[in-house]
């Protein structure tokens, strides 16, 4: 499932096991949306990227990378 949603730039939310609620990476509850880059199904490693605000005046957005153990994620949901 992971390679099909890297190939169409789907963006997705990640829900960790024993987790109800999407991962949030900047502290405010408010669940990061990533996209997959790659999964390597031998060490069940997945690449996601997203967008980090950054407070700077304008505020921008900046592309960060998050790198996973696939088997630590119960759950994606396609947004």
């Amino acid at each position: 499932m992971l390679n099909r949603l890297s190939e169409k730039h789907q963006r997705i939310l990640i829900i960790n096991k024993g987790s109800s609620t999407p991962v949030s990476l900047d502290g405010s509850n408010t669940p990061t949306q990533f996209t997959v880059m790659c999964f390597d199904p031998d060490n069940c490693c997945a690449t996601f990227s997203f967008e980090e605000i950054v407070d700077t005046s304008p505020m921008k957005m900046v592309p960060r990378i998050f790198i996973a153990d696939c088997r630590s994620i119960a759950g994606i949901v396609s947004l």
